[in-house]
């Protein structure tokens, strides 16, 4: 089974049970962080955020931990999210 026949469009989350993280799609990073979608493009651009992972033509996904892990350091930093 490959990675897009595990995941169907209007799905926001993918779990990987294996490395314990959960991947996220777009939707469901704009609700995470509470911003629209430029605004986190933006933070990919400026911010270090982490970068999205292409799991199909038309499939991205955001590794959860990986943008918690990204939220925590803008904290230390005083960065507003």
């Amino acid at each position: 089974m490959t990675c897009q026949e595990k995941i169907h469009d209007e799905e926001q989350y993918l779990h990987d049970p294996d490395h314990g993280d959960q991947y996220l799609r777009l939707p469901a990073v704009r609700e995470l962080l509470g911003v629209k979608t430029t605004s986190i493009y933006k933070f990919i651009k400026t911010h270090n955020f982490p970068k999205q992972i292409k799991i199909g033509d038309r499939i991205s996904v955001w590794s959860k931990r990986a943008i918690l892990e990204w939220i925590e350091a803008c904290k230390k930093k005083g960065l507003n999210t």
